[in-house]
């Protein structure tokens, strides 16, 4: 069904949209001419047939069937302005850091609502929590 589905949709697509190495069946990975490569993937040397790729901005581990959100290094010194910054850093199309972003979210809030300026320092109990 697979082998099927990788002959029917790209012609469908087509016109609108490239479809590019979108299994993680290695059966299925070997029926995909290297002729689909882009050309700046050959100028680079990348290799198509690695463990690794990017789904939605995101690194997805074929093997493993898992994807990978990364997170920022946290500032030194925390201010509001970081507080802010560290958040909107965080790429996650698909929600899935949700659960962990509330936390910072929540105490941005709080941050905001205790008036404090773009770059003036965060209280210490709101700089444990942050760090928490």
């Amino acid at each position: 069904k697979g082998r099927k589905l990788l002959k029917i949709v790209p012609e469908s697509l087509s016109k609108n949209f490239a479809l590019d190495r979108h299994s993680n069946a290695p059966e299925l990975e070997s029926d995909i001419s290297d002729s689909s490569i882009t050309f700046a993937r050959q100028q680079l040397g990348a290799n198509p047939k690695e463990n690794e790729c990017k789904l939605l901005g995101l690194k997805w581990n074929k093997i493993e069937d898992t994807l990978q959100v990364d997170f920022p290094t946290v500032p030194a010194v925390l201010t509001k302005r970081g507080v802010l910054a560290y958040l909107a850093k965080v790429y996650d199309p698909l929600g899935l850091t949700s659960p962990m972003m509330l936390e910072g979210k929540i105490i941005y809030r709080e941050i905001c609502e205790e008036k404090i300026r773009w770059n003036g320092s965060i209280p210490d109990e709101l700089s444990k929590r942050w760090l928490k």
